[in-house]
């Protein structure tokens, strides 16, 4: 962490994030009557002892994970003696896990997603070190039965824009990399020589190799980044956990109760902000090598939106019975899905994952499975300590990165005395002056009035031009300190957007003091509700 340091800004203070999200980590007295877990330590802890454990199937979820860990063997990757320790412990009772999840984005996608690591491993080692009852462990979920190609085909590293050319379809987790190692061969050439970038791509090149599934190229990276801090990863496309879902699924379209038991709380939401999730009747997808179809209720039974597929109730739940593996759960299922085959204790999500999660609190009571902790991810944004320090130089603190340029860029001339007040005085001046003149004419001779005003207009318009010009020429001659001001609020706001919503790790990577993504674990605590302006 040699150079590397931290500001920290509570997210409540940034006006960043919707109104539910920021009411749930202040914990509003509203929420009262949801129920929830409270997201400290101490709530965690006392999940941690008072949930029914004794119900999971370490059995089914070890032989799934060891089946999985050797498939990544297979490839080539040396699984680490951390991992192995947390494999062995998920077999103790007394062991619990710590969840994030995020869908299949080519070298890990955006900050974000190694910042949900980050928070779960960080989450873990704090949880271990603070009582010795039970052992946490970190895990990574893939939503690996996502098929929205478009959401995840695009990596944007250093301002630049790389695109995955494939036209595959159906869950990305079973699609092959085929095309990713010739866009990150481009990537690998602008990126150029840096400390520790090097060995960075190296990995990423040996993870997509064009004859693996995304799925197993997403897991053989984030284990080469993340397994020797014990990392475990989970693939919830495997058959035997779909036949422990069985009884989920069955219900869900034999009953249909989804959205009703999710109405009273989800009423309540709606009154302090917009809810992300629209809950449908039956929250099932029907899944194939090549597509990933939505199952839509019809007259007399289930059908998917392109009519390839009709059952009748009969024939749906008989088919779910023999071949769960043919079903995916939806956004609405999948939180239940995962809950039902790990002890966990925690989910750690993005805020709309939060805002979602509290959607569906009477889906889980619904179905009698465990609500975790609900934990916000660390958030930050990384900033290059030469230029930040530029930026604090020029008299900028606190929240002041968080202002548009423009309003930064007028206070800092403000504050140098380079004022438009002449200018506003002139506009002042000219209206009292030209009021006064159209008056007199007008009492004289009505016809006079417009003229007046007309030209009292024109004349304000040109002070306003004048005005331009001069801004013009002042920003010219302040030129250094201006591009400071936009360097810093580009860097936070890429393309209009947040930075860790948009870009890659990679694109930090040896241009500081930043060397690893590991390098910035201990920033990286769920606990504290700031967003982190990290210099490095």
């Amino acid at each position: 962490m040699n150079g590397i340091s931290s500001i920290a800004l509570p997210l409540e203070e940034t006006g960043l994030f919707s109104s539910i999200f920021i009411d749930f980590i202040e914990q509003r007295q509203w929420l009262d009557h949801f129920q929830l877990p409270k997201p400290d330590l101490q709530g965690l802890l006392q999940v941690a002892q008072d949930a029914e454990w004794e119900k999971f199937d370490r059995k089914l979820l070890l032989n799934t994970l060891t089946a999985q860990y050797r498939e990544l063997e297979e490839s080539g990757a040396v699984i680490s003696e951390a991992v192995k320790d947390n494999l062995e412990a998920l077999s103790s009772p007394d062991s619990r896990t710590i969840t994030t999840g995020q869908q299949l984005h080519p070298a890990t996608g955006p900050l974000y997603v190694v910042f949900k690591i980050l928070s779960t491993l960080n989450l873990c080692k704090q949880l271990n070190a603070v009582q010795q009852q039970h052992r946490f462990i970190p895990v990574f979920w893939l939503a690996s039965e996502d098929h929205d190609l478009q959401e995840v085909r695009e990596l944007q590293v250093a301002g630049k824009t790389y695109t995955w050319l494939t036209e595959q379809s159906g869950p990305t987790g079973r699609m092959s990399c085929k095309g990713l190692p010739e866009m990150l061969e481009q990537l690998k050439t602008d990126l150029g020589a840096r400390p520790g970038i090097d060995k960075l791509l190296a990995e990423v090149f040996n993870a997509y190799k064009s004859e693996y599934t995304l799925s197993l190229a997403t897991r053989k990276l984030i284990h080469e980044w993340f397994g020797k801090a014990g990392l475990l990863m989970i693939d919830p496309d495997a058959a035997a956990l779909k036949r422990s879902f069985i009884p989920v699924m069955q219900r869900d379209i034999t009953r249909q109760e989804a959205p009703q038991a999710a109405k009273r709380l989800e009423e309540e939401l709606s009154t302090h902000g917009s809810l992300p999730l629209s809950i449908r009747s039956v929250n099932l997808f029907y899944l194939g090598e090549q597509f990933r179809l939505r199952i839509d209720t019809v007259p007399g039974g289930f059908r998917t939106p392109d009519e390839r597929f009709n059952w009748t109730p009969e024939q749906l739940s008989a088919e779910i019975e023999a071949f769960p593996q043919r079903f995916s759960p939806n956004v609405v299922l999948r939180p239940l899905y995962q809950q039902s085959i790990l002890p966990n204790v925690a989910y750690i999500g993005g805020p709309a994952e939060v805002v979602y999660w509290l959607q569906l609190r009477g889906v889980f009571q619904l179905h009698d499975i465990p609500f975790p902790v609900l934990l916000p991810r660390a958030h930050a944004v990384l900033v290059d300590n030469n230029l930040y320090e530029k930026f604090r130089r020029m008299g900028f603190a606190g929240k002041d990165w968080l202002e548009k340029p423009d309003e930064l860029i007028a206070r800092w001339m403000n504050a140098r005395g380079i004022t438009t007040e002449v200018f506003d005085q002139a506009r002042k001046q000219t209206t009292l002056e030209m009021d006064a003149l159209t008056g007199f004419m007008e009492a004289t001779d009505k016809t006079l009035g417009d003229a007046g005003r007309a030209e009292k207009v024109r004349m304000l318009q040109a002070i306003d031009k004048l005005e331009e010009k001069w801004k013009k020429s002042q920003k010219r001659s302040e030129d250094q300190s201006v591009q400071v001001i936009r360097k810093v609020r580009d860097r936070i706001f890429p393309n209009g957007t947040l930075q860790e919503r948009h870009d890659n790790i990679l694109g930090f990577i040896g241009s500081g003091d930043l060397h690893h993504p590991m390098d910035l674990l201990e920033l990286m605590d769920p606990l504290k509700k700031s967003l982190n302006l990290i210099c490095y």
